[in-house]
């Protein structure tokens, strides 16, 4: 019998190899920079950047010198180490979310990037009214995560999971009276290209350890070989998986 995947833990060695693997493969940061940037130049005051998961900071470096000053929150401590030496001019902090000693409305872009896949579902709605209560008047969130109408969202529906939707959490927002806001959905295309068997492999440990309930048990290395082979494969070797972003801005009124 073929070995089942294992579940791999955020803040463990092969969690951070294997994500490592699905970096190198994709064009989404990318994508999330040259789209982000075409939104900020338009942007009447561009004062203060809060990017709130920061990760090792490529994002945020790339969008940082069209800020006067940026701060960025990371919770991990591997990763902060790289986003202090690719954003030394930011003032990192070290808080979730939650614990952030950050007061309202201070800045004038929220950045908030793949982040909510790591957040309890009852905490998603309180994170939210959090982000966009740090955004100034005239100013804007953008919560990015993988589009649930991609192939990537497909794949994860086929061993049982439940791809995100920022929509929802859009909708969920609307629905607070008090909370009054105008947005934008846009959906921009990316692409996973995976260059064996093996690369493919550590990429759909990271994408499956956080889409698929803990209940359900992750796929053998056979059933994941036969889904890539048969809907992926590249005539010229590889694998080829869209991972579409949406990005949707909210603008509080």
């Amino acid at each position: 019998m073929s070995a089942r995947l294992d579940r791999l833990a955020f803040d463990s060695p092969e969690y951070k190899k294997a994500f490592g693997t699905f970096l190198k493969s994709t064009d989404q940061k990318k994508k999330a920079i040259a789209w982000l940037r075409g939104q900020l130049a338009s942007m009447p005051e561009r004062e203060v950047f809060l990017d709130v998961g920061a990760g090792s900071g490529v994002i945020t470096g790339a969008l940082a010198e069209m800020f006067r000053t940026t701060i960025a929150l990371e919770p991990n401590r591997d990763l902060r180490r790289e986003l202090e030496r690719n954003c030394p001019n930011a003032s990192v902090l070290r808080e979730t979310i939650g614990g952030a000693p950050l007061g309202p409305a201070i800045a004038d872009f929220v950045l908030c990037c793949h982040v909510f896949y790591y957040i309890d579902r009852a905490d998603r709605l309180p994170i939210l009214r959090r982000l966009l209560g740090w955004v100034r008047p005239g100013g804007m969130l953008v919560v990015v995560l993988q589009s649930p109408r991609s192939q990537c969202s497909n794949f994860l529906r086929s061993f049982g999971g439940s791809p995100e939707d920022v929509s929802e959490l859009r909708d969920s927002l609307r629905r607070e009276a008090e909370i009054n806001f105008e947005s934008t959905l846009t959906t921009r295309e990316s692409h996973i290209d995976a260059a064996s068997f093996e690369d493919a492999c550590a990429i759909a440990q990271v994408v499956l350890s956080y889409g698929i309930p803990d209940h359900l048990e992750m796929p053998t290395l056979d059933e994941l070989r036969t889904l890539l082979d048969e809907n992926f494969r590249q005539p010229g070797g590889g694998y080829r998986i869209s991972c579409n972003q949406d990005f949707l801005c909210l603008r509080p009124r």
